[in-house]
C-alpha cells in the first residue's frame, strides 16, 4: 500500500513539473525517492500518456526519464555532500530538450564526470550560477529569522533555477521587508521580494518551491 501512495504521489508530483515547465530541486529528494517503483510501469497506463503528452515525448521516452530517478538521486546525494562549495542545485527541463541539469558556482570540480552515473551521462547538462545551494540555504536562513523577529508575515522558499531566495510578500508594505533585509549586507543579490506573494498559492511539489509560512 505505501508503495503503491508514493508512486502515485511522484506521478502527480510529476504532472506538476510538466505543467509548470520547472523542474526537479533540493526537497524533492527523499528516501521516498529511492523506491524501484518506476520499474513497475508501462507505456500504455493513461498517466504516462498524459505526461508523455504534457512534455511533447512518447510515452516510451516518459518512461525512460521515470526511470532515471533513482539514478538521480544518487547523483544529487552524492553532489550536495561532496561537493557543498560548488553544488547549485539540480532540476529537469522536459521542454523543448529534456536534461538533467545540475548547477555549480565557484568552478565546476575537475573530476565531475565521475559522479555522473553512466545511465543518465547523456542527459545531463552543466550549467554555472551565481551561488551555491549552500548559500542559498544560508541566505534563507538568515531572511526567515530577520522577518520573524521583526514580526512580519511572509511565505518564502529557495527557487534552484532562478538561484535565489524568494521572499512572498504583501502587495504593499514593502518597504518594510526591505529595510529589515537590508540590515544583513550578505543577502544582497540573494533575496528576491516577491509582492502580492501573500496572494497567491505557492504550490510545494518537485519543482522545489517549498513554502514556509509565517
Amino acid at each position: 500500500m505505501l508503495r503503491k501512495t508514493l508512486l502515485i504521489a511522484g506521478i502527480l508530483a510529476f504532472i506538476v513539473a510538466l505543467l509548470s515547465n520547472s523542474g526537479v530541486a533540493d526537497e524533492y529528494f527523499s528516501e521516498e525517492t529511492g523506491t524501484n517503483a518506476w520499474s513497475d510501469l508501462s507505456g500504455d497506463r493513461p498517466d504516462i500518456i498524459a505526461m508523455a503528452k504534457n512534455a511533447d515525448t512518447t510515452p516510451q521516452e516518459m518512461l525512460r526519464r521515470l526511470r532515471q530517478r533513482e539514478s538521480i538521486d544518487n547523483m544529487y546525494s552524492h553532489l550536495k555532500s561532496s561537493y557543498p562549495q560548488h553544488f547549485g542545485g539540480l532540476y529537469i527541463e522536459h521542454k523543448p530538450d529534456y536534461r538533467v541539469v545540475v548547477l555549480f558556482a565557484n568552478d565546476v570540480p575537475a573530476d565531475i564526470s565521475q559522479a555522473i552515473p553512466d545511465d543518465i551521462e547523456g542527459d545531463v547538462e552543466i550549467r554555472t550560477v551565481s551561488f551555491t545551494y549552500l548559500e542559498l540555504e544560508q541566505a534563507h536562513t538568515r531572511a526567515r529569522t530577520l522577518l520573524q523577529n521583526s514580526d512580519l508575515s511572509f511565505h518564502s522558499s529557495i527557487d534552484v533555477q532562478k538561484n535565489v531566495v524568494n521572499i512572498y510578500v504583501p502587495q504593499t508594505v514593502t518597504e518594510s521587508y526591505e529595510e529589515v533585509l537590508s540590515r544583513d549586507p550578505s543577502l544582497a543579490n540573494k533575496v528576491n521580494l516577491i509582492k502580492g506573494g501573500l496572494e497567491v498559492l505557492v504550490h510545494d511539489g518537485l519543482n522545489n518551491r517549498r513554502v514556509v509560512e509565517r
